[in-house]
């Protein structure tokens, strides 16, 4: 009777501890993309791994009841599961997380540094500032900074001025690539919309030992979001009015903005198109130009490929400006109409 006792307990103990074997694919919980290089571990046995380029893994621990694994990577939230037996095929989903991160910039030294630590003075306009500033244009938005003066040439290009330099000294970068399409030797900031544009870093003062004399007066590099993982489309509309009492504002003419983005990615390929079109109306002269409508169109269209290590990027950019007005006498009667048409358009 010992005998078959001792017999059944070694039975159910071979049964309780076995190898176990987990495998499968972590991907993005939103996008199903596959996430590589997830840390795996394994609570009771202390073993682990990490997922490859392609999201798999596979984790064995020999003569154990279960396994509690955790799996966790910096841009994910940590996610727990306890498995009492081996399972092939399985899909963890991780669902991303948003890190606050001190800002890193790249343009004054040409290598990333956290903003407290770089040398050269450096200002960087982020995202959630970009949107609240309201501005549709990047020289719009850098007439709202400090040392910077903003004021419009005889052919509605943008000049400013940052340090008491004129723009033609100021060296401009998309993506840290020069910005090419120069007008009277000056890049045109009226051409370059806000839409996706993740942050801005200004270089004051001198970076021609960095980046040549193109950049005596400074730098300033406009870095756009990165390509999304699925298609997008963003549409806006706004509308303004001056006057003091309600009356002057129904009556004073409707000055109105329209901004649209569509992001399309295919495999390794993203195709991103940004829209910004601006209707000004108004029974003045503008400060320029003797104009009573202004009609603005900016469109920018971005191909980029990635695959591993390597990248390539084409950008096109359009801006057109139409300008329409009449030279009248203290009595009302018109002289003569004028009407300016303004087309530019780069490839880089």
């Amino acid at each position: 009777m010992l005998n078959k006792t001792t017999l059944v307990f070694f039975f159910f103990a071979a049964v309780a501890y076995a190898d176990i074997t987990v495998s499968g694919t972590v991907e993005d919980s939103k996008s199903g993309r596959p996430i590589p290089l997830v840390n795996i571990l394994d609570e009771v046995s202390g073993l682990g791994t990490a997922s490859d380029e392609s999201g798999k893994f596979n984790l064995s621990v020999p003569k154990q009841a279960h396994m509690e694994i955790t799996f966790k990577h910096i841009a994910y939230g940590r996610h727990y599961q306890v498995f009492s037996s081996s399972d092939t095929g399985i899909v963890i989903p991780m669902t991303e997380t948003l890190l606050q991160m001190n800002d890193v910039v790249v343009t004054s030294t040409r290598s990333g540094y956290l903003l407290r630590d770089v040398p050269i003075a450096t200002e960087v306009i982020g995202t959630k500032e970009i949107n609240e500033s309201g501005a549709t244009t990047v020289s719009d938005l850098l007439s709202q900074r400090a040392g910077v003066s903003t004021s419009v040439n005889v052919d509605g290009g943008a000049i400013f001025n940052m340090l008491g330099l004129d723009s033609r000294y100021i060296l401009i970068l998309k993506n840290n690539q020069p910005v090419t399409g120069r007008f009277n030797n000056r890049v045109d900031l009226n051409q370059v919309s806000t839409n996706r544009i993740k942050k801005i870093e200004i270089t004051k003062g001198p970076g021609s030992a960095v980046y040549g004399t193109d950049a005596m007066g400074g730098v300033i590099n406009i870095i756009t979001q990165d390509p999304r993982e699925l298609p997008s489309l963003d549409l806006s509309y706004r509308a303004s009015s001056f006057g003091g009492t309600p009356g002057e504002v129904y009556s004073e003419p409707v000055n109105s903005t329209i901004r649209g983005g569509v992001v399309l990615p295919i495999k390794n390929i993203t195709l991103s198109n940004d829209l910004t079109y601006q209707h000004f109306t108004k029974g003045q002269q503008f400060e320029y130009i003797s104009a009573d409508q202004i009609d603005k169109l900016n469109l920018n269209t971005d191909l980029s490929w990635r695959r591993s290590n390597h990248e390539a990027y084409i950008s096109h950019q359009y801006f057109g400006q139409k300008d329409k007005g009449a030279t009248r006498l203290s009595s009302g009667t018109v002289i003569y109409t004028n009407a300016t048409a303004i087309d530019r358009s780069q490839l880089t």
